[in-house]
């Protein structure tokens, strides 16, 4: 089963790649280093099987980067088949690999962080792993195009929660960010001082005290 989960975790990294209808050289290039990563330390010492499957997955990638740019991935089918055959590591390996592509552009759009955050729920991925996993890449983008819905999205915010649920999620959030405001690191201060803006405002709008 291993070749087919590279291949549907690099059609799931083409689904976020071509949110915007355009995949481009920085995201081609993201998932070309993670098939190499992968084929390297999965045929550890076998020079000849390496450069095989580099080729045989640099194909499947071109082929797969034409036609997300002309058609939609569904990622329902794929997340049924990866559930169907891959362990849990595999999962999170494909995940990983979708924040990566998401943030390769030092953009990260509404839209891609909604079709991760759906795949998440369809590969059953535990939810505090996947914000730890997203939050370490959202500190390294320049820009974040949100909507509200996405914004909520990135602070663990979901429509099953009571009011009280998310003012206490806002709270712990809010503290986590605000931590990071005094960084030397002024990209990620930067970043901080953005989340912390977001979180105010979400508060607000939940009337939080």
């Amino acid at each position: 089963n291993r070749p087919r989960i590279i291949e549907l975790s690099i059609q799931l990294a083409l689904k976020v790649a071509s949110m915007d209808s355009n995949v481009d050289q920085n995201e081609i290039n993201e998932v070309k280093k993670w098939i190499s990563a992968k084929v390297e330390i999965d045929n550890y010492g076998n020079e000849d099987k390496i450069a095989e499957e580099k080729n045989k997955f640099g194909k499947y990638l071109q082929d797969a980067t034409s036609f997300a740019e002309k058609n939609s991935i569904s990622q329902i089918e794929i997340t049924k088949e990866i559930n169907d055959k891959a362990s849990k590591q595999q999962k999170y390996d494909a995940l990983e690999l979708m924040l990566d592509v998401m943030t390769s552009d030092s953009d990260a759009s509404a839209e891609e962080m909604s079709i991760i955050d759906d795949v998440v729920k369809l590969l059953n991925l535990d939810p505090t792993t996947y914000k730890e996993l997203r939050q370490s890449r959202l500190t390294k983008v320049e820009n974040i195009s949100t909507n509200e819905t996405a914004d909520e999205s990135i602070f663990g915010i979901d429509t099953t929660m009571s009011n009280e649920q998310i003012c206490s999620k806002l709270a712990d959030q809010y503290e986590e960010w605000s931590q990071r405001l005094a960084l030397p690191d002024k990209a990620m201060s930067k970043r901080a001082k953005e989340m912390c803006d977001k979180i105010i405002e979400l508060r607000k709008k939940y009337k939080c005290s």
